[in-house]
């Protein structure tokens, strides 16, 4: 992660989006996160529900996922505000 990248943030929406695009529905919400489920399998990733996501976070939740890095790095540098 650059150290440019710590003070920007990405917007949920995208992530959301991006995993409706990997075959993830809406499950279940609790107090402060969301969970999402792989269609067709138990696989389940948490997001968080504040409007602004870091990086960090964003990197760490597409690799639960199995989304490849190179990937991962074009959506956070593509999506950073």
């Amino acid at each position: 992660m650059k150290s440019s990248d710590e003070a920007r943030t990405i917007s949920r929406e995208r992530v959301v989006n991006k995993l409706r695009e990997l075959g993830y529905t809406f499950k279940e919400r609790k107090k402060c996160i969301e969970i999402w489920r792989k269609a067709g399998s138990t696989h389940r990733v948490l997001l968080d529900t504040r409007k602004q996501l870091s990086p960090l976070y964003v990197r760490g939740t597409f690799m639960c996922c199995k989304v490849p890095a190179d990937e991962i790095e074009a959506f956070v540098t593509q999506n950073l505000m």
